[in-house]
């Protein structure tokens, strides 16, 4: 298969992985606009102990697969579980700035950037600083 074959399926798979986020994110935040304030910051038994701290993790999460994607550091992210943003309208706000900034019709930018080696993998000793992934 030709290169640039292989670039056109692969800016088709980004696209359409960018697309289903763009929904899937979509759907998750028109879901949690309808709780309550209280059901939407109750401690919950989960790995981030509430809808709001795990909605800001996906955030931290998109936000360093997007740096990585596009080359920026991403020095402002301290922790898997920092809280970008105290309040569900500032979250949802930054959301939909990040899906603007990563839509499918960005994407031609990152795969030129993706066609480079990726960084050096996480060892142990710095996963194990930030806190949420100490064992």
């Amino acid at each position: 298969m030709s290169e640039t074959r292989t670039d056109d399926l692969l800016l088709q798979h980004i696209r359409r992985f960018a697309r289903y986020n763009r929904w899937a994110n979509t759907r998750l935040y028109d879901a949690c606009a309808k709780l309550s304030p209280e059901e939407y910051y109750a401690a919950r038994p989960s790995f981030f102990g509430s809808i709001h701290a795990t909605l800001n993790h996906i955030l931290v999460a998109d936000t360093i697969w997007f740096c990585r994607f596009t080359g920026k550091p991403t020095s402002h992210i301290k922790a898997l579980n920092q809280i970008l943003h105290e309040d569900f309208a500032g979250l949802r706000a930054a959301r939909a700035a990040k899906a603007r900034r990563s839509s499918p019709s960005a994407t031609g930018s990152m795969l030129r950037r993706c066609n480079r080696p990726l960084p050096t993998p996480i060892s142990a000793a710095r996963l194990s600083a930030i806190p949420c992934c100490r064992p």
